[in-house]
Formats: C-alpha cells, sequence, structure tokens
C-alpha cells in the first residue's frame, strides 16, 4: 500500500492532497507572485480543451494540469505511447487532479498511460516539471525523451515512492510556440491499495525557479502537516528519556527501564515514517522496517505492563507478547506479496482489536498497590487500540470500493487544523504516552516517599531493638548464663529479658512477635515494658504471661506473640509458663509445658504453670522457630530432631549451624546452668 495508507501508525502522511497551511502575512514576495500565477492557471484552466494545455495565454508563467488528460490502463513495452506523434484519440478522458480509483478504476493495478500537451511560451526561459506523487513507480517522457523516473519498472520491479519531485524540461524540447507533447508511464504495485493508483493530485508545470519555490513551500507544508507527528516524537523522545533517568534512580524499577524502551521504538518508528516524507523510499524496505520496529513497540507494552503492576508471567502475558509478534509477520508477510491488501486490512484490525483487549486485561492484573493507577492507564489504551481497529477496517472497506468510510479515514488522520493538524490517532496516541509517564512519575514520588518513611521507620525500630534486646547478659551470681541474637534483616521481632529476683533466683523471657519492622518494635517494647514493670510486683510465670496477654490486647493492631516465661530460684527449681512457644530443652530433652494461646489472641486466656527441677550439670537451652526453621536452599527444615540433637551444645554453636543450614527468620537461642561452687 502506499506511503499515506501504510504510515498511518507512523502518521506521516495525509489521504488525497494535502490541506494547505500558508501565512500571507510572512510570506516572501517571490512566493507571493508564484501563488497568484498559479491561482490564475487553475483559473484559466477550465476553459482550455481536453488533454492539451496553453502556457501562452495571459502571459502566465506556471500552469496547473489539473484537467482532462488521455488515459490508458495496461502498457506499450516497445515505448511507441511516448512518441509525440501517436494518435491517442481514442484513449478515454480522465482528470489530472484525482487517484483513477476515483474515475472509473477502482481495480486497476500495473501499467497505465497519461499523455497530454502543453503549448508553451515564445522565449521561453528554464521550465520544470512539479510532481506531488505517482503511484507507485513512473517515467515522464517530453517529446518521446525521458525526462524523469521513479523506481524501477518491471521486469525487475523496485517499488518506491517519492513525494515532491522537481523535473527540468530540457532546453532543446522547449520550443517556442510550439505544444510539448508529454507521456507518464505509471505502474501500480498491486500489493498497494488500489485506491490511489496513478497521479495524487495536479501537476504544475512552468518556470524553474517558480516550481522550485512551489516545491519549498510544499516542504514546508508538509511539515507543518507532520507537525502532530513531531510533537507525539518530542513527547515520547522527552518521556523516554525521563524514564530511564528514573530507572538509573532507581534500578530497581523495571518498569522505568522497559518504559524508556519502548518510548524508544515510538520515536525510531515516528522518525523513520516521517523521514518517508521527505525522501524517495523503497516500499519493500520499507515495510520491513515498519515490521522490525512494530514487533518491538507492540512486544514491548505487555512487558512494560507486567513490570508496573508487580506480575507473574500469565498466559494472557504470553498471549499479548504471540499477538504481537503475529503482527510483525502479517507485515513481513505482506511485504513478499503473501497477502492482498483486503486481507491484510482485516487481519490488521483484527490484531489490533486482540492487542487492546490483551493489553487492557493485563491492566486489570495487576498488584494491589497499582490496581488504580493501571486500570486509569486502561483507558487511553482501549481507546488508542479501538481507533486503530475502526481505521483498518475502514482500510479494508475502501478495498472494496466503499468510498464512503473515507470521511472517517480523514478524521483518523487530521480532524482540525488549529493550532495545527490533528488527528484522532496521534490525539490518543499522546494521551498515552502522558498518561503513562505521568503513572510512572507518580509511582517514582510515591515510592521515595515510602522509602524515607521506611528508612526513618526502620531507624526508629533499630534504636528501640538496640534498648530492648540486651547487647550484654547481666551477672548473675549462681548462673552461668549465654545468649545469642541473629535477626534475619535490619529489624527482627525476637526479643528476650534476663531479670534478677529476689533469693538469688532469675526471670527469663523469650518471645517473638509477628511481623517486622517498626510495628514488631513497637509491639516488643510494650511487651518488654510491662514484663519489667511486672517483675517488681510478681515472679509468677502465669500471672505475668496473663497481664502481658491483656496489655497487648489492648495496645496493638492486631497480630500475636508466642512468649515463654520461666522463673529459676538459687537451688534449681524451674517455673515456667508458655503462651505458645518452643518448649525448652533440658541436656536434649524437651521439658512438657501446659501450653497456652499465644499473647493478644483471646482476653480469657488462663496460662498453667509446670514446675520441675534442675540438676547443677544440666543445661536449659531456650530458643525461638527461627532455629527450627532454618531453610535449606532446596526447602528441607532443619526441623526439631536435628534441632533436639543440638540442644547440649553452647549458644553460639547452635546459632552457627542453624545459619549454616539456611536461616529464614530471627534466631534467638538462651543457655543457662547453675553455676559450680566452689
Amino acid at each position: 500500500m502506499p506511503v499515506c495508507i501504510r504510515l498511518i501508525e507512523a502518521g506521516v502522511f495525509r489521504c488525497g492532497p494535502l490541506t494547505w497551511v500558508t501565512r500571507w502575512q510572512s510570506m516572501l514576495p517571490r512566493l507571493a507572485c508564484l501563488i497568484a500565477v498559479v491561482l490564475a492557471g487553475l483559473g484559466l484552466s477550465g476553459s482550455l480543451s481536453a488533454q492539451s494545455f496553453d502556457l501562452t495565454a495571459h502571459g502566465q508563467q506556471v500552469i496547473a494540469l489539473n484537467q482532462l488528460m488521455r488515459f490508458h490502463p495496461g502498457d506499450d513495452p516497445t515505448l511507441a505511447w511516448a512518441n509525440p506523434a501517436f494518435d491517442d484519440s481514442s484513449w478515454p478522458l480522465i482528470r489530472g487532479n484525482e487517484t483513477w480509483y476515483a474515475q472509473g478504476y477502482p481495480k486497476l493495478t500495473g501499467f497505465a498511460w497519461y499523455r497530454f500537451k502543453v503549448t508553451l511560451p515564445n522565449h521561453a526561459g528554464p521550465l520544470a516539471l512539479w510532481v506531488p506523487l505517482i503511484a507507485t513507480n513512473f517515467q515522464i517522457y517530453a517529446d518521446g525523451r525521458l525526462i524523469g523516473e521513479n523506481g524501477a519498472m518491471p521486469l525487475h520491479p523496485r517499488p518506491q515512492y517519492g513525494p515532491n519531485l522537481v523535473f527540468p524540461i530540457p532546453a532543446a524540447l522547449a520550443h517556442s510556440g510550439q505544444p510539448l507533447s508529454l507521456a507518464i508511464r505509471v505502474w501500480h504495485y498491486q500489493w498497494e491499495y488500489q485506491l490511489f493508483g496513478g497521479l495524487q493530485e495536479s501537476m504544475q508545470l512552468g518556470d524553474a525557479s517558480l516550481m522550485r519555490d512551489w516545491q519549498a513551500q510544499r516542504w514546508r507544508t508538509i511539515f507543518w502537516a507532520n507537525t502532530q507527528f513531531n510533537i507525539d516524537c518530542l513527547v515520547c523522545l522527552l518521556a523516554g528519556l525521563g524514564s530511564l533517568v528514573l530507572f538509573f534512580l532507581r534500578p530497581t524499577d523495571r518498569e522505568f527501564l522497559w518504559f524508556g524502551v519502548w518510548e524508544a521504538f515510538n520515536v525510531l518508528y515516528i522518525i523513520s515514517g516521517v523521514w518517508c516524507n521527505f525522501h524517495s523510499f523503497d516500499v519493500i524496505f520499507w515495510r520491513l522496517r515498519g515490521a522490525i520496529l512494530l514487533a518491538g513497540l507492540n512486544g514491548c507494552l505487555p512487558i512494560l505492563i507486567r513490570h508496573f503492576g508487580r506480575t507473574e508471567r500469565t498466559r494472557l502475558y504470553w498471549a499479548a507478547i504471540t499477538v504481537a509478534l503475529l503482527d510483525s509477520a502479517i507485515n513481513v508477510l505482506v511485504a513478499f506479496h503473501g497477502m492482498s491488501i483486503f486481507w491484510f486490512s482485516v487481519a490488521e484490525s483484527a490484531m489490533k482489536l486482540l492487542l487492546g483487549a490483551l493489553n487492557c486485561g493485563l491492566l486489570f492484573q495487576t498488584s494491589k498497590e497499582s490496581k488504580v493507577e493501571m486500570r486509569v492507564f486502561a483507558l487511553p489504551v482501549a481507546v488508542y487500540f479501538l481507533n486503530l481497529t475502526a481505521v483498518y477496517g475502514a482500510f479494508a472497506l475502501l478495498t472494496q470500493g466503499a468510498s464512503r468510510v473515507g470521511h472517517y479515514v480523514q478524521l483518523f488522520i487530521g480532524f482540525t487544523d488549529w493550532p495545527f493538524p490533528l488527528g484522532t490517532y496521534q490525539t490518543t496516541g499522546i494521551v498515552v504516552q502522558l498518561a503513562l509517564f505521568t503513572i510512572l512519575l507518580f509511582r517514582f514520588v510515591r515510592t521515595r516517599s515510602d522509602e524515607e518513611r521506611y528508612k526513618t521507620e526502620l531507624e526508629a525500630a533499630r534504636t528501640v531493638q538496640q534498648v530492648l534486646v540486651p547487647d550484654e547478659i547481666p551477672t548473675i551470681p549462681g548462673f552461668a548464663l549465654a545468649s545469642v541474637y541473629r535477626p534475619a534483616g535490619q529489624v527482627g521481632g525476637d526479643f528476650f529479658q534476663i531479670i534478677p529476683i529476689a533469693n538469688g533466683g532469675v526471670l527469663v523471657a523469650i518471645g517473638d512477635v509477628s511481623g517486622k519492622g517498626m510495628p514488631a518494635a513497637m509491639t516488643v517494647a510494650l511487651l518488654v515494658g510491662t514484663l519489667r514493670t511486672l517483675a517488681h510486683y510478681t515472679q509468677k510465670p502465669s500471672e505475668i504471661l496473663a497481664a502481658m496477654n491483656q496489655r497487648m490486647l489492648a495496645r496493638s493492631s492486631g497480630g500475636f506473640t508466642t512468649c515463654l516465661v520461666l522463673t529459676v530460684s538459687a537451688a534449681g527449681t524451674l517455673t515456667a509458663a508458655n503462651a505458645g512457644h518452643i518448649a525448652p530443652y533440658v541436656n536434649g530433652r524437651e521439658l512438657t509445658l501446659a501450653n497456652g494461646l499465644p499473647l493478644g489472641l483471646s482476653a480469657h486466656e488462663q496460662y498453667a504453670e509446670s514446675v520441675f527441677s534442675l540438676g547443677a550439670d544440666e543445661q536449659l537451652t531456650l530458643m525461638t522457630d527461627g532455629v527450627v526453621e532454618a531453610r535449606a536452599a532446596g526447602g528441607e527444615l532443619l526441623g526439631f530432631d536435628r534441632v533436639k540433637a543440638m540442644t547440649t551444645q553452647s549458644a553460639d554453636s547452635i546459632v552457627q549451624a542453624a545459619q549454616d543450614f539456611g536461616q529464614d527468620d530471627d534466631i534467638t537461642v538462651m543457655t543457662l546452668r547453675l553455676a559450680i561452687q566452689d
């Protein structure tokens, strides 16, 4: 298909004649003269006879070749139809300012010829022919002599588009006062849209310098018509660079990287498309370029959404990747003539609809923290892909002769010229870029704020924990005490306390708070404060646990805590009460305790006491579940059996063994022995 259709996604061409956008007050006098001359030519051309144009009337310097010309489908390989003496009177007439699709040849592909004559003025200076666009390849003959061409003709065709070209008329052919015979041999590439065959708008012939000025003015007009795409490219470039800067600041957030990559493909796609508006280009090469960039463009979007939503690679994700690659494959297929333009348009319409549905589905599969952001982004994405679906459907209808849908295509490309030409495609595209970048920027600001808050909380929790978890074991006459604490993170949920009591005994508490960070540290502070206060009034483990349970229910916001409280007298009497914690060991033997619910679960829980006797040569070992739940790389737990065999070792040895096996949680180990009296 021609660039004005195939580059619709890159947004670099207008269907039909371009809308002229000029600012008269800023034009040079020479250009004003040029426009006036051309308008005069347009007004006088209606009086000219068919297939003959007169440049001598009223001293014109430029004439618009927009009236009837002789036209003939097919080809003459001998090029006899280029001969000025050839009799073309039997050829039908066709206007030179419209495609042959609009003039009764909607299915014509391959070769066709235009023929007409121009009467030149006496003492004519250098002349030139301005050609806006002819689909697809063409050769121009003046009095049987080749003066210009675009692309290579069969038998070795190379389909090529060349917009806004100027071909000088050789001085030897500009016979003063004599008609100049012009013949245009056109080869329309059959895998293009048939409706765009041949001349797209009227050519201009006249003074060579004025034609160069006209060409320059047309470049400016084309540039203005592409303003929306230039702005879109600028938006993509700035958003992509901004996202890569955010990725540099937060390399762990891959959504910033993939947004930058996605925008890079957007920029390349738009730039390469706009470039084609100002240069002749090979159609097949251009299609392959489009297929590669489309694969990157459509393939990056589901990857970006997955990283942004913090989701796994689901079937929906792989389906979106597959459809993106299939969409690219269809473009490769049509480039090598494996599909008609009609079925290509139908397939592309289906692909855009599927891509829109799958990507919107991915946006609704995001994690909880980004759900609102992604669902807001789903709206412009849905509108964008629905717009593409509709326009490819319109193209399919156009290939079958339904010219009425062309109005929608024009809206797709440009529904307004203020403040610059703007179409629905680029409008939705720019909205998608800005919406996603705004969401990413909001994500970055929110994440940085969360990080700062977390850092503050972490520092506060670390400070609290340093106060609550003793660095040194107090010296208590009559007891040999040891403890080791190894948090899994910077702030753990384990705690222990060793407090001397009356009559030379010791009170020991060990526990594990659910949760991490500042909430866990505050719960530990609450429990340790309660414990140390109660130790002044009672040394009964059951009463201490009951009071700690009530305090936790009154002050905490959910969660629970396992805790073991025991006292050991100087004579070795051990009294213990347990709130869901791991039972202690004595010389490798687990003590059987009455076990109550963890703290913070039930206001009516009562904690029974168990009494044992600890001998002078026996070791009491207490620990948190981080020892038992140490996990190897293969997922195997250290387990109670292995732990039981280690409980006769020192606290350091037990902790080291658990860490070597694979620490998965906070680890705390305490040992107690009666000191041997000399």
